[in-house]
């Protein structure tokens, strides 16, 4: 019916319907095989983030250079070793559920960095937490209250320029989002949730 939400019922979110229509989209073809062609894709995304965010997890340690890349690579091993390619369903430690919570940590971890792209990692965070939401409902609750706890951090610590970066990324990406989607899709995808 081309719609969203309002056609259908999703147990986890948009991942559900947008997934599988994408890949059916690249391969001009509608089957279950094409969906799950996606998820062996997001799952080798999952591995390529896991090793930047070993990178990250290293990048802050106060260890000398040749223990960091010792740490780096245990990191890695350890992380890459947390997800496999079972498709559909996907119980690794890592899925490609987790796309988002990792990349949510690579870049809260440049906002305690203290890089000179802090306003941009800002709203790389506020993006990610939104977007989660509307592909995987319970990943997407998690990361808001991530989200929120950042924000009574920086309410304490009197950053308010950050917390009014982080509000306004919020508005416009749900007015992007409600304006692309439609109002009536909005109200759909509120009511799956709930």
């Amino acid at each position: 019916t081309k719609r969203l939400w309002i056609s259908s019922y999703t147990i986890h979110g948009g991942s559900n319907i947008l997934y599988p229509v994408f890949m059916w989209k690249i391969l001009e073809t509608e089957s279950v095989g094409a969906g799950r062609t996606f998820i062996i894709f997001l799952i080798l995304l999952v591995k390529f983030l896991s090793v930047a965010l070993s990178y990250q997890l290293t990048k802050i340690s106060n260890l000398d250079k040749g223990t960091k890349i010792l740490l780096f690579v245990i990191f890695t091993s350890i992380l890459l070793s947390m997800s496999h390619y079972n498709a559909p369903i996907n119980y690794s430690y890592f899925s490609y559920r987790d796309i988002y919570i990792i990349l949510f940590l690579i870049f809260f971890i440049e906002l305690f960095i203290y890089s000179r792209f802090r306003a941009f990692f800002t709203i790389l965070i506020s993006l990610i937490t939104s977007i989660s939401i509307l592909f995987h409902i319970d990943t997407g609750i998690y990361l808001n209250f991530l989200l929120i706890f950042y924000i009574l951090y920086i309410l304490v610590i009197k950053k308010y320029g950050e917390i009014l970066l982080i509000f306004s990324s919020l508005i416009i990406f749900w007015f992007i989002t409600i304006n692309l989607i439609g109002f009536d899709e909005f109200k759909a995808f509120l009511d799956h949730t709930k």
